[in-house]
């Protein structure tokens, strides 16, 4: 695999604190990782460096596979041997497309790293971070608009990469993934903007209720919007976004139950239209 980036682009110093960790090297780092994996994909494993700085294999595949850095290829066969056994042959390929390879490697970074210092994915994080004004983990943002037809239409996106695969959601994502101590609200604005390219006010957000789940890091609280648009969907340009989803699509009612949405998010839509 040889991939070319011009690193005048990358405007980064070389390494000033052993306790800090620059693009410039976390790029290089997981480019040699990625060269393992696409030769060895059992035996590959991160440097030194990124385990030495909390980057474990299982984090960065599952990571590198959400933000669409890799794809992966799986398959076991059971042909049967010149004794008529039947043998179990396991096949894993990885590979690594190139579009947008370096956009998707910054946002790679930066979902480790803050500042150049590791992020504390624990328990301990959200406690550090959120506070009984803002404990919110999450934030879905369910937009509807009518179409020319009159149909009620919500706006979603066919996932990428690794978990739920080709289901489709809402916009969503983690509040403070991008800045510590930011705002439910304005973390539905950016996400909706990074994943669908569409841009709306915070005033328009209203309220739906919370939801809680749990994930490695224990219980967690989303917090639920709607977005209801005026005029009709083709007044609304969207973009595959941060390319951890299709380009974006308005789906009309009468086609909801025929789409596979992950997380259950089409009761919500349901809940959401009978309230229209």
């Amino acid at each position: 695999m040889k991939i070319i980036i011009n690193e005048k682009k990358l405007l980064l110093l070389k390494e000033s604190d052993d306790e800090e960790v620059t693009f410039y090297k976390f790029f290089t780092e997981v480019k040699n990782f990625l060269k393992d994996l696409l030769e060895d994909p059992i035996n590959a494993k991160p440097s030194e460096f990124l385990t030495s700085h909390g980057v474990s294999k299982t984090e960065l595949l599952d990571k590198m596979l959400d933000k669409d850095i890799i794809k992966k290829k799986e398959n076991i066969d059971e042909p049967n041997d010149a004794s008529g056994n039947m043998k179990s042959r396991h096949y894993l390929q990885y590979s690594v497309p190139k579009k947008r390879f370096e956009e998707k490697m910054k946002r790679l970074y930066s979902s480790f790293f803050e500042n150049g210092k590791k992020k504390a994915l624990t328990e301990n994080f959200w406690d550090k971070n959120y506070n009984n004004s803002n404990p919110y983990n999450s934030v879905a943002t369910y937009i509807f608009c009518y179409n020319k037809q009159g149909q009620k239409c919500v706006l979603a996106g066919k996932r990428r990469g690794y978990g739920s695969a080709g289901m489709y959601n809402v916009p969503t994502g983690l509040v403070g993934d991008e800045n510590i101590g930011e705002s439910v609200d304005d973390a539905a604005v950016r996400e909706v903007y990074e994943e669908s390219g569409l841009r709306i006010d915070k005033t328009y957000l209203e309220d739906f209720g919370d939801t809680k789940y749990r994930n490695r890091w224990g219980e967690q609280l989303g917090k639920n919007f709607a977005v209801f648009l005026d005029g009709d969907t083709d007044d609304y340009q969207t973009s595959a976004g941060d390319g951890e989803n299709d380009q974006f699509v308005w789906i009309p009612e009468e086609a909801i139950d025929a789409v596979p949405w992950a997380f259950e998010m089409d009761k919500m839509i349901k809940r959401i239209i009978n309230y229209l």
